[in-house]
C-alpha cells in the first residue's frame, strides 16, 4: 500500500507514524520553505516537535530521496519572481507562458477601469493597486502609522482611524477600511467575489475584517490560507511600531511571509506601514524592496 500525504510540512510527525508504518511505501508532498506544524508549547517546539517529518527527511536525505518541483502553475511571473528571489534561490519559475503572463485584464474581459465614485476615496497613486495589468501584479500599500513624535501623519485622511492592542491581539482599523474599499472597488470593476481573498496574520484583525467585508469573500489568517489561492489576495499586516512591541514575531517568520506572498495568482496586495516594517520586520522589508510601493 502506498500512502501519500499532501501539505506534509504542516503535519506533526507523531500523527504520521502510525499510518506510515502500515504502508509499503509513502510519498510526502509539501514545501519546507512554508509553515511548520503549529506547536503552542515553546519547550516542545525547541525540542523539535515543530519540525515536520517532511522537513526532517528533506534535511537528511535531500540528495537521494527528495525531488524538487521548480515549475509552478499558480502565480504569474511578477509574483513568482518575488517569491523565487526571496525564498527559492531564484530557481522557481512559471510552468508556461500562459501562467507567466496571466493577469486580471487577460483573465476577465469585463474587468473595467476605476469608477468615478472611487476618486473620492483613493489618492491617484492608489489606482495602481486596482490596475489589472501584469506590471502591477505585486503591490505594497504604505499606510504610515505616525512620525517620530508620535503624531499621526494622516490625521486629515478620510481613511485615518486607529491602531490598537485589543484583548488577545493586534487591530488596525485604518487597514480594515482600506481593505474594505479595495474589495468594493474590485467588485465594481467586475471581479467576482470568489476571485478575491483577504488575509491577515493576527486573529483579531481577521475578526474585524470579517465584520467589515461583504459575504462571499473569504477572510482568514495567513496560516489557514496555506495550500489554497485566489486571483487577488489582499493581506493586512496590521502591526506597526505604535503597538508598543519591539518586533512582531508573526511578521518576522519567513515561512509565514512566504505563504502570504504565494497565495495570489494574478495580484498580491500587502497593506502595512513601510517604516515599521523596515525598522522591525526585515523579511517584509525585503518584500517591499521587490514590489511596487504606493502610499495611501
Amino acid at each position: 500500500m502506498i500512502i501519500e500525504v499532501d501539505e506534509s510540512s504542516l503535519v506533526l510527525e507523531s500523527s504520521l507514524i502510525g499510518a506510515l508504518l502500515s504502508s509499503d511505501r509513502f510519498v510526502l508532498v509539501g514545501d519546507a520553505k512554508q509553515l511548520k506544524p503549529l506547536v503552542q508549547s515553546k519547550e516542545a517546539s525547541a525540542e523539535g516537535m515543530s519540525t515536520s517529518l517532511f522537513e526532517r527527511l528533506i534535511t537528511a536525505h535531500s540528495s537521494k530521496h527528495a525531488v524538487t518541483l521548480d515549475k509552478q502553475f499558480r502565480m504569474n511571473r511578477v509574483v513568482s519572481s518575488v517569491a523565487s528571489s526571496l525564498f527559492y534561490d531564484g530557481r522557481l519559475s512559471c510552468a508556461n507562458e500562459k501562467v507567466a503572463e496571466a493577469c486580471l485584464n487577460s483573465a476577465h474581459e469585463r474587468y473595467e477601469g476605476r469608477s468615478e465614485e472611487s476618486k473620492e476615496v483613493f489618492s491617484s497613486s492608489l489606482t495602481v493597486a486596482l490596475d489589472g495589468s501584469i506590471d502591477n501584479s505585486a503591490i505594497f500599500i504604505d499606510v504610515p502609522s505616525g512620525n517620530e513624535e508620535g503624531k499621526d501623519e494622516m490625521d486629515d485622511s478620510p481613511l485615518s482611524t486607529t491602531v490598537s492592542i485589543s484583548t488577545g491581539g493586534i487591530v488596525n482599523e485604518r487597514e480594515v477600511e482600506i481593505v474594505k474599499k479595495l474589495v468594493e472597488e474590485f467588485t465594481k470593476r467586475g471581479l467576482p467575489t470568489s476571485s478575491i481573498g483577504v488575509a491577515a496574520v493576527y486573529n483579531k484583525q481577521v475578526d474585524l475584517l470579517r465584520r467589515s467585508i461583504p459575504t462571499g469573500i473569504e477572510v482568514n489568517t495567513v496560516d489557514k490560507w496555506q495550500g489554497r489561492d485566489a486571483e487577488v489576495v489582499i493581506c493586512s499586516l496590521a502591526w506597526t511600531t505604535l503597538h508598543g512591541r519591539k518586533r512582531s514575531e508573526l511578521l518576522s517568520d519567513e515561512k509565514r511571509i512566504n505563504v502570504a506572498l504565494t497565495r495570489a495568482k494574478y495580484k498580491m496586495i500587502f497593506i502595512g506601514c513601510v517604516r515599521s516594517m523596515r525598522e522591525k520586520c526585515p523579511i517584509v522589508a525585503s518584500v517591499i524592496d521587490r514590489v511596487k510601493v504606493v502610499k495611501v
